[in-house]
């Protein structure tokens, strides 16, 4: 349990444990000695807040992903500051939970070991950025390496340049705006309307991809879990982005109806109201592979991508919880698109009537279309993409083979027309 791990950092918390356990978790407010150590206050609060969010059916409890990200970070920040940044100091810590937890595990361990690298540079070293495009073609910049980022670089250029710029050519490669820049280098900034938007196009449909992974996931009710497998590369003359995902057994064959398609794209325009960042990190293989502990494809994935590089490095994506594995560099923010649909989930052959691919069609906020091109566009992206992530495709198919047959015996062939959350239930019992 939580609290029992949390006892086994330090003897200045096990004191703490053992008096405040005994004398405040039981009342309904804790008053604090103003000469209490910081480990030991932030051990009280904690507890406090703990019991107010605690349910009543028992067992592991799920405290949410704020109070979650919120004491990572703090004992991350209290270990260096007991142990002198000697993280070997402290025992490994891990959160137990419910199952809501676990599907966060992968935001908590990626707010971890972002701290983590951060903690490995305590002195901030000077990296000189050349602009090569208007409007000061050759103009230097004097930035923080491993913080500065190329929106950094827009911010000192103009106005035009903080709005529009949507991805970068950081010594000729595609870089994420918000990816700091770890040396020296040539830097151009792209837009949507550049002579050349093919690599801003890319970045583009490859984040709207992610999002319509995030969305549906987001929109299945718990008792319907479904897995993730890929967000297949796809060119934009495809008409579609797409996001394969394995359903649950329950739902071999299900077609879904308009109203389902509607709540899919009602979650994914809460992620563009919330306008949240796209944060970008390189971790090794055995950090990813932890992440993503609970699903093999993403494990297969990992590996693959792991294997191309002799660091065994694999970049991730992450914004809000959300925690993807990079295909490549995205756009700076979700708020960037503006017109967005989820229009289509087909069943891919192979697959048994559980591995889907869902589809959908997005217009950037600086390229908004009239109604009429809009709905032609979405006619379009209802057709099934094909001749992308065969292999990944073809994986997933066989790994559910086995499983659909023993599953087939135990549940009916009908799929439950309730399984993806209509608007009012996404809003009562979305993540």
């Amino acid at each position: 349990m939580i609290l029992q791990r949390l006892s086994r950092f330090s003897s200045v918390l096990r004191s703490a444990v053992s008096v405040h356990l005994r004398r405040n978790v039981g009342a309904s407010a804790v008053a604090f000695n103003k000469q209490l150590d910081p480990i030991q206050k932030l051990f009280v609060d904690k507890i406090r807040e703990y019991k107010t969010k605690r349910q009543t059916t028992g067992g592991p409890v799920d405290a949410g992903p704020e109070y979650q990200q919120d004491l990572d970070r703090e004992l991350f920040r209290l270990k260096q500051m007991y142990g002198k940044a000697d993280m070997n100091a402290f025992p490994e810590f891990k959160f137990e939970g419910s199952a809501a937890a676990g599907a966060r595990r992968a935001g908590v361990l990626f707010e971890r070991e972002k701290a983590r690298q951060r903690a490995l540079r305590p002195r901030v070293e000077k990296i000189e950025v050349r602009h090569l495009d208007a409007p000061r073609p050759g103009a230097t910049f004097v930035l923080n390496g491993h913080l500065s980022t190329p929106l950094t670089c827009a911010a000192h250029l103009s106005e035009w340049h903080l709005r529009n710029s949507v991805l970068a050519l950081v010594d000729g490669r595609p870089w994420d705006m918000l990816r700091p820049l770890t040396r020296s280098c040539d830097i151009r900034l792209l837009a949507f309307r550049d002579r050349d938007p093919d690599a801003v196009n890319r970045a583009y449909w490859r984040s709207c991809a992610v999002m319509l992974g995030c969305a549906v996931r987001r929109a299945f009710k718990d008792e319907y879990p479904v897995t993730l497998v890929r967000a297949p590369e796809t060119p934009v003359s495809a008409g579609a982005f797409c996001y394969d995902v394995v359903l649950d057994g329950r739902l071999r064959g299900w077609t879904p109806t308009r109203e389902d398609l509607r709540s899919l794209s009602k979650e994914a325009h809460g992620l563009i109201r919330r306008d949240l960042p796209f944060e970008t990190l390189d971790v090794d293989a055995k950090v990813a592979l932890e992440m993503f502990e609970d699903n093999r494809h993403k494990m297969e994935l990992i590996e693959e991508k792991a294997s191309q590089n002799p660091e065994r490095t694999v970049t991730l994506n992450r914004f809000g919880d959300f925690v993807d594995v990079s295909e490549g560099p995205v756009i700076p923010r979700t708020g960037i698109c503006f017109q967005y649909e989820v229009s289509a989930a087909h069943g891919l052959p192979g697959g048994e009537g559980v591995l889907h691919r869902f589809q959908g069609l997005s217009l950037p906020v600086h390229m908004r279309a009239h109604h009429v091109i809009w709905n032609r566009l979405l006619e379009r992206s209802r057709k099934l993409v094909t001749g992308v992530g065969q292999k990944a495709t073809e994986r997933a198919a066989g790994g559910r083979e086995a499983r659909d047959e023993t599953e087939a015996a135990a549940v009916p062939a009908a799929p439950d027309p309730g399984s993806v959350r209509h608007p009012a239930a996404a809003a009562a019992g979305g993540q």
